[in-house]
């Protein structure tokens, strides 16, 4: 939309790298996220015999692994209780 002001020529060049830039980060991230959210669901998530408090739907489960590589507080202790290996 700014194409045709050449003040901000270098403004809208800037705006299609970072957004190259960003896909490309986002592509990385999902291609180690999802699988790293599977095997939590397959240990602590609803498939388990008995489901780790904040794990036991899909939706929980994926905002506490992203909670994970945010360094935010999560339910350790019990992902230890239940698998201490995995945990």
């Amino acid at each position: 939309y700014a194409r045709p002001f050449r003040q901000t020529g270098p403004f809208v060049i800037i705006l299609g790298h970072i957004t190259a830039d960003f896909l490309k980060w986002a592509v990385l991230f999902f291609i180690i996220y999802i699988p790293y959210s599977a095997s939590f669901w397959m240990v602590f998530g609803g498939v388990s015999p008995t489901p780790v408090e904040g794990y036991g739907t899909v939706s929980e489960l994926l905002f506490n692994v992203f909670r994970m590589t945010v360094v935010d507080q999560y339910n350790f202790r019990g992902l230890a209780e239940q698998d201490a290996t995995m945990a």
